[in-house]
């Protein structure tokens, strides 16, 4: 099972567990840990999957810093919205952490052509098609 599918079953399953206790109640005695390990991995799991850094380690610690960033943001935007429910700011973070697993779409360049994913894909005079036309027109290209 490669790291990107099992990371994305992680997460669902965790995120349907969590839905479990939190959105109908349930008064186990494992509600605490499994909502504590839920917010502290889970969101920014996704997310950090797609940094695509090489060790396992530094994945789940990028993990653990995005998810306690975003329970930052979910609860002081609900605090300061007054809009503060505990179902209402576990369903924002589990559809953050949704997002963070659906696979992104096809890069694309600024004019929409199937671009590079290099660093620099970007760059002003870098264009392929631009460069055929000013070699075509007699300018020179950068």
């Amino acid at each position: 099972m490669t790291r990107p599918l099992a990371s994305s079953i992680v997460v669902g399953v965790a995120t349907a567990l969590t839905a479990a206790f939190v959105l109908f109640g349930a008064t186990s005695p494992a509600r605490i840990p499994v909502v504590l390990a839920f917010s502290l991995v889970v969101p920014g799991l996704g997310w950090a999957r797609r940094l695509r850094l090489s060790d396992a380690g530094d994945t789940v610690l990028a993990a653990v810093t995005i998810s306690i960033c975003l329970l930052v943001v979910v609860g002081e935007g609900m605090a300061l919205l007054r809009l503060w429910s505990v179902p209402g700011g576990f369903l924002l973070l589990a559809a953050v952490a949704l997002l963070g697993v659906v696979p992104p779409r096809g890069r694309t360049d600024l004019h929409g052509h199937p671009g590079r994913s290099g660093p620099r894909s970007w760059w002003p005079g870098r264009h392929p098609a631009r460069h055929s036309r000013q070699r075509a027109a007699g300018r020179t290209v950068m």
